[in-house]
């Protein structure tokens, strides 16, 4: 499995959008980091059809 190379950044959200993001990680099994991967894709992918 090759693993993209990840970039380290510091920024701010709503604490209820934070809380949101950690409980579906937690129901998905899955790590916090890869479902705000997804969520910045889906929101890029949105943007970009416009």
């Amino acid at each position: 499995m090759v693993t993209a190379a990840r970039e380290k950044f510091t920024s701010q959200a709503a604490p209820d959008v934070l809380a949101a993001l950690r409980q579906i990680a937690e129901s998905q099994g899955r790590q916090f980091q890869a479902v705000l991967d997804d969520a910045l894709r889906d929101y890029i992918d949105r943007q970009q059809k416009e």
